[in-house]
């Protein structure tokens, strides 16, 4: 019964609202609370925040993450107090050199025995900004490769005022953006 509830609701489009009702089937005892989750075989995506993002930047560039990676079948979000210290020393002024670092730690990272595969998202503050669109984030994807495998997909530029300026159509477009830059990362052979 609960299993059928839960296709139908995911079918009509109601993704986002799978927590939350999972969460009320287990409160009122109609399911039981899952065991927790074994990432092994997931692809684990860190974010990494420069020090030129704005902490508006680096919300919504961290929101626009989590809601590609809740798109992205067998993709998790690493949240690990450990694996995000490794990447604090790639904290640097250009996305490129940033980037650069954070793809040594993908590597150092992944040379673990049982280490599942990991994509750094490395948000900055988009440089050349002019007009209109002032205050957009940047974002560069990697993965384990000695190089990107897509440079065009696996860099983006978001706008986190979208929203208020000119509504969701930009949103969206920032989403699809942050999904496709993490499937091109993860598509990298080390």
């Amino acid at each position: 019964m609960v299993a059928g509830l839960y296709r139908r609701l995911a079918s009509e489009g109601t993704v986002r609202w799978k927590p939350m009702i999972a969460a009320a089937l287990v409160a009122s005892g109609l399911a039981t609370a899952a065991p927790a989750a074994d990432n092994s075989g997931h692809v684990r995506v860190v974010v990494v925040t420069l020090d030129n993002s704005t902490q508006g930047q680096g919300r919504y560039a961290r929101g626009k993450v989590a809601s590609a990676v809740a798109l992205l079948p067998g993709f998790v979000l690493e949240t690990s107090p450990e694996v995000e210290a490794k990447f604090r020393s790639c904290v640097d002024d250009q996305l490129v050199d940033a980037a650069k670092c954070a793809r040594f730690y993908v590597r150092d990272i992944e040379g673990g025995q049982d280490a599942a595969p990991l994509v750094a998202v490395v948000v900055a503050n988009a440089i050349g900004d002019t007009g209109h669109r002032r205050g957009r984030a940047e974002i560069a994807c990697v993965g384990s490769g000695v190089a990107a495998a897509d440079a065009t997909a696996q860099s983006a530029r978001l706008w986190p005022s979208a929203a208020k300026l000119r509504g969701v159509r930009d949103l969206t477009v920032d989403r699809d953006s942050v999904v496709a830059c993490i499937r091109a990362a993860a598509r990298e052979q080390g």
